[in-house]
């Protein structure tokens, strides 16, 4: 599996109340075609509204959730994050 932390700006670490992350994780999967996985991540005490980069458009799943986000451009505008919450986007 490869990773990579998405660097400054979209690693966001503003103030101590703060703080985003966003994480990209990929790799073969057992049936040998590749995953991914964008993991966004708010340690805020406020929900966020957030642009998160994506390596590929079209449909991800959050696999917490289980809803659906249509990426395109390469970015989820303004994707609502709770507090102290995240979403793990699958493809």
């Amino acid at each position: 599996m490869g990773n990579i932390l998405i660097p400054v700006p979209r690693w966001k670490t503003d103030s101590a109340d703060r703080v985003l992350v966003i994480y990209h994780r990929w790799g073969n999967g057992d049936d040998g075609h590749l995953e991914r996985f964008i993991v966004v991540l708010n340690f805020s005490p406020e929900a966020r509204a957030v642009d998160v980069p994506f390596p590929e458009n079209g449909v991800w799943e959050d696999l917490l959730s289980g809803a659906k986000v249509n990426v395109s451009g390469y970015w989820l505008r303004g994707a609502g994050i709770e507090s102290n919450w995240g979403h793990v986007y699958f493809q």
